[in-house]
C-alpha cells in the first residue's frame, strides 16, 4: 500500500471557533505479529543506500457519507474521486528511512437530485489539481524480538486550497504534524507477518478560512503472509478519530513481486465504520463506500 499515513477527507472544513482543547497524544506501543515481505512496509526501514518507491492510483464513486448515528445515508449528488500518488523513500542508514509524497487529485459532483443543490454548487463542482507535500522521518528503535520505528511526518500546504464546499480542494490548506508508533514482528519461516501502527496528527491552522481542525488520532493494523511464492496477502484496518468524528476502513490486499525488484498490488478500501461529529453533523463526516487502488513499486539500490 501506498505510504500515504493521511486519509483524504471528503468535505472541506468551515470556519468555526474549536469548543474543546486539544487531545494529549497518547501512543500505546502494542506488540502486533507481522512479516518480512519484499515489499516495504510498517515498521521496517530499508537498507542503507536502498530505495523504495511507488506509484499508487485511487478510484471512488459514492452517493454516500455517515451521518451522526453512524449510518451510511445519501448526499444530493454523486461523488467521484481520483488520486495519483508517488512515494519514494531512501535508506539513509540501516535504521534510518527519509521519505517523500506528492499526489495529483481531480475530484467532482454530478447528477445532482435538486435544483437547490446544483445551484449552491454551480463552478465549484469539480477540481483537480496537485495536493500537498508530505515529508517522512523514520527510525528503527527496536530490532529484536520485534521490529519498532517511530515515524515522523509533516504536510505542507503546498497543494490547491479553495474555500469551497464538500471537499473539493485538492490541499487541505493547512499544515499537519504527526508521530506514529510502528511496531511489527516476523514469524519467518513461516509465512505470516502483522504491523500495528498508531500516531497522533497535530493539525494547524487553515489560514484561508482561518479555521482550526481538531487533531487526530490514526492507526493501521495488518496482517498477511504469503500463501505461495510471488504472492502477497494481507487485511488492514485503518482509522482516523478526531473530535468525534471517525472512520475505519478495511483494505484486502494482494501484492505480486516481480523480477528486479518491482511489485504490482491491488486493493480495496471499504468503509465499514463512521460517525459524523455529533455536535456539527454534515460535511464534518466522511464518504461511505469503496475506494479502489492500483499501484506499482520498486525497491533496489540507488547504486548498483
Amino acid at each position: 500500500m501506498s505510504q500515504s499515513t493521511e486519509i483524504s477527507f471528503p468535505y472541506a472544513k468551515m470556519t468555526i471557533q474549536r469548543t474543546l482543547s486539544r487531545m494529549v497524544a497518547l501512543l500505546v506501543l502494542t506488540v502486533g505479529l507481522i512479516a518480512p515481505q519484499a515489499a516495504y512496509a510498517g515498521a521496517w526501514t530499508l537498507e542503507k543506500g536502498q530505495v523504495w518507491s511507488k506509484i499508487t492510483g485511487l478510484y471512488q464513486a459514492t452517493d454516500e457519507h455517515y451521518d451522526k448515528d453512524g449510518e451510511p445515508s445519501g448526499i444530493p449528488a454523486d461523488y467521484t474521486s481520483q488520486e495519483v500518488y508517488l512515494d519514494v523513500y531512501y535508506g539513509v542508514t540501516k535504521r534510518f528511512d527519509l521519505g517523500v509524497q506528492f499526489g495529483a487529485i481531480n475530484r467532482k459532483f454530478e447528477n445532482f437530485t435538486s435544483n437547490r443543490h446544483r445551484e449552491m454548487f454551480g463552478y465549484r463542482a469539480k477540481e483537480s489539481g496537485l495536493g500537498d507535500i508530505r515529508v517522512f522521518g523514520k527510525v528503527n528503535l527496536v530490532h529484536e524480538p520485534v521490529v519498532g520505528t517511530l515515524m515522523l511526518g509533516i504536510k505542507a500546504p503546498t497543494g490547491d486550497f479553495r474555500a469551497a464546499p464538500e471537499a473539493m480542494s485538492a490541499g487541505n490548506g493547512q499544515w499537519d504534524v504527526e508521530l506514529v508508533a510502528q511496531i511489527g514482528k516476523s514469524y519467518w519461516p513461516i509465512p505470516i507477518y502483522a504491523n500495528i501502527d498508531l500516531g497522533y496528527r497535530l493539525r494547524e491552522t487553515n489560514e484561508t478560512i482561518h479555521h482550526n481542525p481538531d487533531d487526530e488520532l490514526i492507526y493501521n493494523v495488518e496482517i498477511g503472509g504469503s500463501p505461495v511464492e510471488m504472492l502477497n496477502v494481507a487485511l488492514k484496518l485503518e482509522g482516523i478519530s478526531g473530535a468525534g468524528r471517525r472512520v475505519t476502513y478495511a483494505i484486502p490486499t494482494a501484492i505480486v513481486s516481480l523480477p528486479q525488484g518491482i511489485a504490482l498490488e491491488a486493493a480495496a478500501r471499504v468503509s465499514v465504520l463512521g460517525r459524523a461529529d455529533p455536535s456539527l453533523g454534515a460535511p464534518y463526516t466522511f464518504f461511505a463506500g469503496s475506494t479502489f487502488l492500483f499501484g506499482i513499486s520498486y525497491t533496489g539500490s540507488l547504486m548498483q
